[in-house]
Order: C-alpha cells, then structure tokens, then sequence
C-alpha cells in the first residue's frame, strides 16, 4: 500500500498504480524499465490506440495507471518528456491543478502554506487529454 509515498492521500480508497515503460529510478538519474513491461505491452497499445489525434505522433516512455486515489501537490521528477493525461471511468470531480506561470488559480485548498504564492490552471481531465511538463507541480 504505497507505503513511502508522500504524493498520496492517504485518507482515500486502497490505491493502485502500475507504470509501464521507460522511467528513472528514484533517488538516482538512471533510466530503467518497469518489471510489468513484457506483461503489458498489449495494454499499453490499446490505451495508446485511444490518445486524441494531436497526439498520435508523440512519443512516449510510459504508461501509468492509477486507481482509486488523487495526488497530492507534486513534480514527475522521474518522468521524461511530456506528460499526457487523462481519467476515464465513473467517478466525481477530475479535476487537476497545475503550476502555470500565467495561470490565474491558486493551489487547491489542500495544499501547504509553503505554496502560497505559486499560481496554475485548473482543468477537467474526466474522459479528456491534457498534456503538461512534469517538471511543474500538479494535484489532482
């Protein structure tokens, strides 16, 4: 269950996540490969098989699955390249905030004192992509 993991909350539903691909190990800048790759490599071709057509041509290292949680305010330090996201099933909400200099909302109300000032975009991601730089902070 996560154990370790700051960038979840916690308080909800068992989550679950499973990445498939090409990432960074963490604590250290060396590329590997997930254990699940050669089991899943079908999966990742039919979600792949769903990105919108502005991203058909994109590449892409990874693949992540979540369920059954939202994360708290943090960076993909460990991801390469853009992100590019979205949550289908039936749920509420769906909503991710995002760091955005131009970015007009603050940090959703969880969100630390530490973050005060800092400004992004909040936007739907229920059954819609959005792509984003993992390198900013994001909640959702």
């Amino acid at each position: 269950y996560a154990k370790g993991r700051t960038n979840i909350h916690q308080d909800e539903e068992r989550p679950r996540s499973l990445v498939m691909g090409a990432t960074t190990t963490r604590g250290a800048n060396v590329t590997c490969v997930g254990d699940y790759e050669r089991q899943v490599l079908d999966l990742c071709h039919i979600l792949a098989s769903h990105r919108p057509p502005s991203l058909v041509d994109q590449e892409y290292t990874a693949v992540s699955i979540n369920t059954y949680h939202t994360l708290r305010i943090h960076r993909d330090t460990n991801n390469q390249g853009c992100n590019h996201l979205t949550a289908l099933g039936e749920f509420t909400g769906g909503e991710l905030w995002v760091e955005s200099a131009k970015g007009k909302d603050p940090p959703p109300p969880s969100v630390g004192a530490e973050y005060e000032g800092l400004r992004g975009r909040t936007v739907q991601v229920k059954n819609r992509w959005i792509s984003f730089d993992p390198q900013l902070q994001a909640e959702g």
